[in-house]
């Protein structure tokens, strides 16, 4: 036991000097310059993490969010993750949340690329490394991305027409994949192998986005763990339903409901948390 115990206190202080010597990686993109920083597997092999990259901007709520092209910074600080997507039991969180993590090997050629889509009922969940961490599969010698989503009301919510088309939550993963196309030669990956997984509804994520035409060519395996669309969760919504969701929302919430227009308008104008908490009651 002691004998034990004097080789960790050797090994641990000398994994601690060895990543305060070396420099934080930083890889050049068409995005621009990234700073990362350095982290252990499980099985100590050095890795690079480069957290809380924007991926896409939101315009405006219940819209399609843009395509991030071009980060202002001279050199991207991305040793943190980026704020959770709007969720309630949390005390921080942000709209403005379309942030991913991407994790390599020490040394990178041409590597598999493992896209993750969290899971949480389309309700809650994020892709930050302290729920989704990368030491077990980064010995695998793949590089993981994990990503956030829009969740709930500002994911899902939908009018039935381009006022508030609905589904952003699906379509910022797609946004997603188009980053990771655009942008993971540059970490070392090979964006035409590309595994798109996921677990619950993360895993039914996947399989949405296996059978739809706007993420076509942007993956080219998938893995679906405990999660399909044959689950009783996924009923297709009546023409009419989600509307109906939206304006008892709106009606809660002491909205003007004369015309969608209006709706929409006021639901915009109302902090995060109060749509939240009316779409819990009204959806349960």
């Amino acid at each position: 036991m002691k004998i034990l115990v004097l080789i960790l206190l050797f090994i641990l202080p000398t994994l601690t000097i060895g990543l305060e010597e070396r420099p934080d990686p930083v890889v050049d993109t068409p995005l621009g310059k990234i700073q990362g920083t350095w982290d252990f597997t499980e099985k100590v092999s050095r890795f690079k993490k480069f957290k809380g990259l924007k991926y896409g901007n939101i315009v405006r709520r219940f819209q399609s969010a843009e395509l991030v092209t071009e980060y202002p910074e001279e050199i991207y600080d991305a040793s943190s993750d980026g704020p959770d997507c709007a969720q309630l039991g949390l005390s921080f969180y942000a709209e403005d949340c379309l942030y991913l993590n991407v994790y390599t090997p020490e040394v990178v050629g041409n590597n598999s690329v493992m896209v993750w889509i969290h899971g949480g009922a389309l309700t809650v969940g994020s892709g930050s490394e302290r729920r989704f961490g990368p030491k077990f599969l980064l010995d695998k010698n793949i590089i993981l991305v994990t990503i956030n989503y829009r969740l709930g009301a500002f994911g899902f919510l939908s009018l039935e027409n381009p006022l508030m088309p609905g589904n952003q939550g699906l379509k910022d993963q797609v946004l997603a994949l188009e980053w990771v196309r655009n942008n993971i030669e540059s970490f070392g990956g090979n964006p035409d192998d590309v595994t798109l997984f996921g677990e619950s509804a993360g895993s039914r994520s996947v399989l949405f986005n296996l059978v739809s035409p706007t993420a076509h060519g942007l993956f080219h395996k998938a893995i679906g763990q405990s999660g399909n669309e044959y689950d009783p969760r996924n009923q297709v919504a009546q023409h009419g339903q989600l509307r109906t969701i939206v304006y008892d929302i709106a009606t809660n919430l002491n909205c003007p409901t004369d015309s969608d227009v209006e709706v929409k308008e006021c639901l915009e104008s109302y902090e995060d948390y109060s749509i939240l908490l009316h779409e819990a009651q009204t959806v349960g």
